[in-house]
């Protein structure tokens, strides 16, 4: 999903940069297109998950946990703005929660938790608490 979006993203930039006359030398030109458009957008939520992965420390965990709330509520916030008789949005709605909620699932009652990110159980409420609400943070700001 992210990843078709970063795609469209830069092919949308450097149209726009080569139509208005970009250069090599003025390749600076092409990222304020891209940042100013929002086109870099994807990229930049996509490195949430992937710096969570590589950090396997209690922010690692908050980073990915958050960005599968964003997921699940981008699904949710995106889809019912529009009309609710519509199937396609029913089915995005689904997707996000049927998805996304097992890997949430799957973050909080496998030892991955404990083993990997170091993070004991009795906290583990607080921890979803903080990443939910970075998850809808994410999301009041992007839209």
């Amino acid at each position: 999903m992210f990843i078709n979006s970063s795609i469209r993203g830069i092919k949308k930039a450097l149209f726009e940069w080569e139509i208005n006359g970009g250069s090599e030398k003025e390749i600076y030109h092409f990222f304020d297109i891209g940042f100013d458009n929002g086109y870099f957008t994807p990229i930049l939520i996509l490195l949430i998950p992937i710096v969570g992965i590589f950090l396997n420390k209690k922010i690692g965990w908050f980073l990915i946990i958050s960005y599968l709330y964003y997921v699940v509520m981008r699904a949710i916030f995106l889809n019912t703005t529009g009309p609710y008789d519509n199937s396609f949005n029913i089915s995005l709605i689904l997707f996000g929660i049927l998805v996304f909620i097992p890997f949430i699932i799957l973050m909080n009652f496998s030892k991955i938790h404990e083993n990997i990110y170091g993070l004991e159980k009795r906290n583990l409420i607080w921890n979803n608490i903080i990443g939910t609400i970075i998850g809808i943070t994410l999301n009041l700001i992007i839209i």
